[in-house]
């Protein structure tokens, strides 16, 4: 049996296994070693040749195992031999680096499958096609009684988990897979290699999403997230107190430890906002409460309560925030919060950075830029950070269609995303927390435990 004693309408999954991995050994022994053996120096030349001969030995075995009609069993050397070529000489396999591992352990699978159950295969070219898929997952497989609807994802790099993707799979699809991989095709990005029926069409969106919402659907993750490990940051004048009473502030305490498990950037940031959300409702009623000077307030203060309470969220965030910019950050250095914040955004806020930083801006929906005078003048600066720090909560937890939402999957596309989050929000926004809660002051802390509503008039 050779190589060209069959055509299409006649072959078995024996001619399509072993052309198919002929052809890759031909390629590397005879389609370029000729090339390149007239390039290098006497030294390199010698190496190269001691490769290509043992490899074209391989080649030889390979051809003796097809004409045998048995399935040949030593891929651990050819993968050593072609490994050794992408070390020594990267530039001798071309695109084939991209492929070759996932190329030989599929054979090599197939191999191992007793030859009884290729009896009832039957394999036609055209049946299938593979497309190159931006998608974030190792491996995904989607099995249908229709073989020509199922789906087969393999990554070139993550082989070590190749193994799992064959669990369930079905003979064709593997006999498919190295039948229709073009290892001339560069692989960039996250690309890879997609075996789908031939009818679908050429649409990786219409395929990328199929395979997200299928693989969601089964409880698998999609993304890749952003862990920040940093701990808590308290550089403020702190003066921890005992006799304080924290206890009052217990549910800001257990969301900081819940802040203190997440590893994910966005999740902790929105941990971090529930505290800042909490005070920022929280000021309003510890002003009237402790502006009283009793644990007893009328009726009309607490109407004029809530209608501070119902003013909009952002306006009540930025009321907050002005008042802790005008707070002592270090009485030694005579530094007020708002010296510190604008000192640390004007350090993230280099010229190189400025353009990706106001791109962000922009997406978020912020009213301001890095030029604005919101953002240029310390003395205003509390309507710029209380707009961004809103702004980047909404983009997270909002997912409307008119707005930019915040997720891991554009999260790279916008690199300024984690250098805002990690640089100048986490950071900041941890020295606000920790200052208000560890410093008694008027803004969070009730000086009453209990509140006590009467009305003015007197019967």
């Amino acid at each position: 049996m050779t190589t060209n004693s069959t055509n299409n309408a006649t072959k078995t999954v024996y001619d399509f296994l072993y052309e198919k991995l002929l052809s890759f050994l031909e390629y590397l022994t005879e389609g370029r070693y000729e090339q390149y053996l007239r390039v290098y120096e006497p030294e390199k030349k010698e190496d190269l040749e001691q490769i290509i001969v043992v490899l074209f030995e391989r080649k030889q075995d390979v051809q003796d195992f097809y004409e045998r009609n048995e399935l040949y069993n030593n891929f651990f050397e050819i993968q050593r031999l072609v490994e050794q070529l992408d070390n020594e000489f990267p530039e001798y396999l071309e695109n084939i680096k991209y492929y070759y591992k996932v190329f030989l352990k599929v054979c090599q699978k197939i191999c191992e499958i007793d030859p009884v159950d290729f009896s009832n295969i039957s394999l036609q070219h055209d049946a299938f096609k593979i497309v190159l898929v931006d998608v974030n997952l190792k491996k995904f497989s989607y099995i249908d009684q229709r073989i020509e609807k199922s789906i087969l994802l393999i990554s070139t790099t993550d082989i070590a988990d190749l193994e799992a993707s064959f669990l369930g799979v079905k003979v064709e699809l593997l006999f498919y897979l190295i039948l229709k991989m073009d290892m001339t095709v560069a692989l960039t990005g996250n690309k890879k290699l997609c075996l789908v029926g031939s009818s679908v069409p050429n649409d990786t969106l219409h395929l990328k999403s199929f395979i997200e919402l299928f693989e969601v659907s089964s409880g698998g993750k999609i993304h890749t997230s952003y862990n920040y490990n940093a701990k808590p940051s308290i550089t403020s004048d702190v003066n921890w107190n005992l006799s304080d009473g924290y206890y009052q502030l217990n549910d800001s305490i257990y969301i900081l430890s819940e802040y203190n498990s997440q590893d994910n950037i966005l999740d902790k940031y929105l941990k971090l906002y529930q505290v800042i959300e909490n005070f920022m409702y929280r000021q309003p009623i510890c002003q009237l409460v402790n502006g009283t000077g009793s644990d007893m307030f009328t009726i009309r203060q607490f109407k004029s309560l809530y209608k501070k309470v119902a003013e909009k969220e952002q306006d009540v965030l930025e009321t907050l925030l002005k008042n802790v910019f005008e707070m002592m950050y270090q009485n030694a250095l005579s530094l007020k919060f708002k010296d510190f914040i604008h000192v640390i955004w004007n350090n993230c806020k280099t010229a190189s950075r400025i353009p990706e930083i106001d791109e962000v801006l922009s997406k978020l929906g912020c009213s301001y830029r890095c030029n604005s005078t919101e953002s240029t003048n310390r003395n205003r600066f509390y309507v710029f950070y209380s707009d961004l720090i809103y702004k980047m909560r909404n983009s997270i937890v909002h997912n409307k269609e008119t707005e930019y939402h915040v997720t891991y999957g554009n999260f790279n596309n916008y690199p300024a995303n984690q250098y805002i989050l990690e640089e100048f929000l986490l950071k900041t926004m941890e020295e606000v927390v920790f200052n208000l809660m560890i410093n008694k002051n008027n803004y969070v802390w009730y000086n009453s435990p209990n509140l006590k509503l009467y009305s003015e008039v007197q019967m």
